[in-house]
């Protein structure tokens, strides 16, 4: 998959624009590490769906990550005068612990509940990955989930902790990638998911959907795209 992925890469940009729909510097940069160029455009999505109406913590990360593609689609005009397809890109991440998901904390006493249900402990980092292009009927998905383990922290570790300001635009509260690598024991799984992009699984959502077999190729037919969906990974 990475030796097709780097070669295609080259040519891609030729036939598609890539935009990812996140203002996350984070996933930006990742995104970056396969060589595609890219515009940013934020999606208009509440991200206010309620989240016992899931099942699973992966049924609720995928629905989210699609109603933020969905925003993002409904945009864009049907054809572009250069030719090429718009892709969208997008990703949302959770953090879950004792059945419960931690999205972002509103708040130093929030934050400080969530670090606290984290000492200590083994927590789970859900990401669901989005892939569309304008005019397509699917939406290709998939979820990635992985563990991550947490040293037991003292009032003080997680009251310094929260005073970098860190903890404030990330899912559970911290950043693996950054300060809060300090307070991670250990992980289970890709490392990259718990960033908020899984490099390796986008990589596989693109190859399929902008690679697809020619009789693939004839079967996506013009429609909203939600009509048919083709979901891989978690469910």
């Amino acid at each position: 998959m990475a030796a097709s992925m780097l070669r295609e890469a080259q040519m891609l940009p030729e036939r598609f624009r890539f935009l990812l729909a996140s203002a996350s510097p984070r996933r930006r940069e990742l995104l970056a590490l396969l060589g595609l160029p890219l515009d940013v455009m934020t999606s208009g999505f509440a991200e206010d769906l309620e989240t016992s109406s899931f099942s699973t913590p992966a049924e609720y990360v995928r629905a989210t990550a699609t109603g933020k593609c969905e925003a993002v689609l409904e945009t864009l005009p049907g054809r572009r005068s250069d030719g090429r397809q718009d892709v969208v890109i997008c990703a949302d991440t959770v953090v879950t612990v004792d059945g419960n998901i931690l999205e972002k904390p509103v708040d130093d006493a929030h934050a400080r509940a969530m670090l606290r249900s984290l000492s200590g402990r083994t927590h789970e980092v859900f990401t669901a990955i989005i892939v569309a292009v304008k005019g397509r009927r699917a939406i290709r998905s998939s979820v990635e989930r992985t563990e991550v383990t947490f040293s037991e922290l003292s009032d003080e570790e997680i009251d310094a902790y929260i005073e970098t300001r860190e903890p404030f635009d990330k899912a559970g509260g911290y950043g693996i990638q950054s300060k809060g690598s300090l307070l991670v024991k250990g992980i289970n799984g890709d490392y990259f998911n718990v960033v908020g992009l899984p490099i390796a699984g986008l990589a596989k959502l693109l190859l399929a959907e902008l690679s697809p077999p020619l009789g693939e190729q004839a079967a996506q037919a013009d429609g909203p795209p939600s009509k048919r969906r083709k979901d891989e990974g978690l469910g």
